[in-house]
């Protein structure tokens, strides 16, 4: 299961809303993170419109 968090209004001059991606899985044990990746969507620079992995300027 694929779940996507966006966090916008930061209070960050540089990162204007963050996305947080997890993988969850179930086994016989229950469920358990297998990965979580975020990306940013830029105050500036050339990442405005779109969420990047890479860091803001």
């Amino acid at each position: 299961m694929i779940i996507t968090l966006t966090e916008t209004d930061l209070m960050d001059d540089s990162i204007q809303a963050l996305q947080t991606t997890y993988d969850i899985k179930k086994d016989e044990h229950g469920w358990y993170l297998e990965d979580k990746e975020a990306a940013y969507r830029c105050r500036r620079g050339e990442h405005t419109e779109e969420f990047t992995i890479n860091l803001c300027p």
